[in-house]
């Protein structure tokens, strides 16, 4: 994973290309406007109980799901 904030430009870079492709002389395949993984429904497990569940420490969980501000 890129130092924070390293992603930022690559997703500007990433949109501007998408966006008009000729001015990069790039040409890129259709993607759909849909989910590409299905919702997953929480049960109300803690994160806490999750992590021991996936025999993974909770840092590991809370690393890339920041949203996961509350126990």
């Amino acid at each position: 994973m890129p130092p924070n904030g390293m992603y930022i430009p690559k997703l500007q870079a990433a949109e501007d290309i998408i966006s008009n492709p000729a001015l990069f002389a790039s040409s890129s395949i259709p993607i759909p406007n849909a989910p590409y993984l299905p919702p997953i429904r929480s049960c109300g497990t803690s994160t806490s109980a999750s992590a021991k569940l996936a025999e993974m420490p909770v840092e590991e969980i809370h690393r890339p799901h920041p949203g996961f501000s509350r126990p």
